[in-house]
C-alpha cells in the first residue's frame, strides 16, 4: 500500500462509506430475521431457528421492534411461554 493513499484519506471522506456499511448491516439483519419468519410460516422450525438466533445476535439496540418480533418468533418455535 502506498503511503500517499493514507494521507489522502480524511475522516470526512470515510463518512459516506461508514453510513453505507451501517445501512447494509441493517438490511442484513432484516433479511436474516425474514428468512427465519418464512421458514416458521413454512413449518420448518429446524431451518428457522438458526436464522432467528443469528439475527438476534446481530440486531442492534436501535432495532428494538425487529428484535422483539424475532424473539417472539423464536419463542413460538421453541414453545417458550413469556
Amino acid at each position: 500500500m502506498n503511503w500517499w493513499f493514507f494521507s489522502a484519506v480524511t475522516g470526512a471522506s470515510l463518512v459516506p462509506c461508514e453510513t453505507a456499511a451501517n445501512d447494509y448491516k441493517h438490511q442484513r439483519n432484516i433479511a436474516l430475521a425474514r428468512i427465519g419468519f418464512c421458514y416458521e410460516k413454512l413449518g420448518k422450525p429446524k431451518d428457522a431457528i438458526p436464522y432467528l438466533l443469528k439475527a438476534l445476535e446481530l440486531i442492534t439496540i436501535t432495532e428494538d421492534e425487529l428484535w422483539k418480533e424475532t424473539r417472539e418468533s423464536l419463542f413460538r418455535l421453541i414453545r417458550f411461554e413469556s
